[in-house]
């Protein structure tokens, strides 16, 4: 993953209880992140995955809850 100024660090782990984060920052929203992999087998390191972007985004605001207007027998109006 790069640190949203194009140098990459690495995030790497074993298993689902190991994850190493080496120096990552916070993602902060409006900031597109890279991601770029690599594997490991018993013949050593794959090469590395075409790169991958994201938009790191806030979690949208609530919306306003609807406001009944009127209704009719076939019609409602919020």
């Amino acid at each position: 993953m790069d640190d949203g100024k194009g140098k990459f660090r690495n995030v790497h782990g074993f298993d689902e209880d190991s994850l190493s984060l080496d120096g990552l920052v916070q993602a902060q929203s409006g900031v597109t992140y890279s991601f770029r992999y690599r594997v490991r087998n018993v013949y050593g390191w794959s090469e590395f995955s075409p790169v991958t972007r994201i938009l790191a985004a806030d979690v949208p605001e609530t919306p306003k809850r609807p406001t009944f207007i009127n209704a009719t027998d076939n019609s409602i109006s919020i």
